[in-house]
This record gives C-alpha cells, sequence and structure tokens, in this order.
C-alpha cells in the first residue's frame, strides 16, 4: 500500500488500521511550505505577506487622474545592459507627459512635463532637481513653453500619528537655470 502523505507531521491510518507516519516522506522531499502546512506545524496563522509598494510613478499617475488631467508614462525600459536594463527618460529627466487643460492653471493649458522620485531618504529630491537643472534639453523645454515639474512623494505624519503618502511639487521656471549649479554638474568652458 502507499500512502501519499499531503501534511508533514500527520499520521495517516492505513488499511490494515497501523498508523503511519507521513511526515518524513514529506520532508525528505524538500517541497515548500504551503500557508496550511506552516500553521499546521507550527500551531499559528502564516505570516502575511507584505504588499509590494507602489513606485513614484504610479502615485503621479494616480494623482494626475484623481485632478482629470491626461497623462502619459514616458520612460522607456531598456533590456540592456544584463542583466535587469536600465532606464531612459523623455530628454533625460521626464517620467511622465500630462495635458493640464486652460482651466486648471493660471494664464492657459500646458504640456507638463513630471520628473517622479520618492523623498524617503531625503536626498533623492535634491539630486533629481540638480540633475534637471544639469540638462540642457529640460531648459529647452521650458523655454519653448512646456511647464517642468518635480514631483515627490514621501510618508509624512506626527509623531504616533498614521503616516500619508504626500506629494511635494517643485516647478521650474526659466529662472531657475539663472542660479549657479553644483561644481558636480558643471559644463566646462570649451
Amino acid at each position: 500500500m502507499v500512502v501519499k502523505p499531503f501534511r508533514i507531521g500527520m499520521t495517516l491510518v492505513a488499511d490494515d488500521g497501523h498508523p503511519v507516519d507521513v511526515g518524513a516522506e514529506r520532508t525528505a522531499r524538500s517541497e515548500p511550505l504551503r500557508d496550511d502546512d506552516y500553521q499546521f506545524v507550527s500551531g499559528k496563522p502564516a505570516p502575511k505577506k507584505r504588499k509590494a509598494s507602489t513606485s513614484p510613478t504610479a502615485r503621479s499617475l494616480a494623482e494626475l487622474r484623481k485632478r482629470g488631467w491626461p497623462a502619459q508614462v514616458v520612460e522607456q525600459h531598456l533590456p540592456y545592459p544584463k542583466p535587469f536594463g536600465t532606464k531612459r527618460d523623455l530628454f533625460g529627466v521626464i517620467d511622465i507627459v500630462a495635458i493640464v487643460p486652460i482651466d486648471e492653471l493660471p494664464g492657459a493649458g500646458c504640456i507638463l512635463g513630471i520628473q517622479a522620485t520618492s523623498a524617503l531618504t531625503g536626498g533623492n529630491h535634491a539630486a533629481r532637481r540638480d540633475k534637471i537643472l544639469a540638462e540642457l534639453r529640460a531648459k529647452s523645454w521650458v523655454e519653448a513653453g512646456g511647464r517642468l515639474e518635480l514631483w515627490s512623494w514621501s510618508k509624512r505624519g506626527g509623531r504616533g500619528a498614521r503616516k500619508l503618502w504626500t506629494l511635494r511639487v517643485e516647478a521650474f521656471t526659466r529662472e531657475s537655470w539663472e542660479a549657479e549649479l553644483p561644481p558636480a554638474f558643471r559644463r566646462p568652458a570649451p
């Protein structure tokens, strides 16, 4: 008689009435524990699986949908260099392009370019700001009439209070490029 085990450490009764321990058979096959196996062995429910975090780009798209602005992701995922690939932004800095209706902003409607990032460590916003200011194509985008913003997402809230995702927006204008660039991003004189 062959008994196929279905739980670790469970005792089955064979046809002749003798108990058959099947724990060793299952363990020897090195199969991963299922949620119901975990509870049977440890006596506790299986630990909850952590939900994957939402990316800053996905949060930004959700915010744009909430505002009613049509938007599209324009950054590309390139499969090289191996093994994981890399991402390339539009004009080196834009992740999302949105159309802002005429009645939403003072003046006229516009095309909005957004660089989305997280601000969890505090340095991402400043690094992306320096990256935008060092990119000449970003300056051309603004001079041509496009609007360019840096959107940083971070969890904020008082001590002991629930932390909520908050958005920090920095808009770039022509005057943004008149300030001096950080030394690491200065272009050498010809």
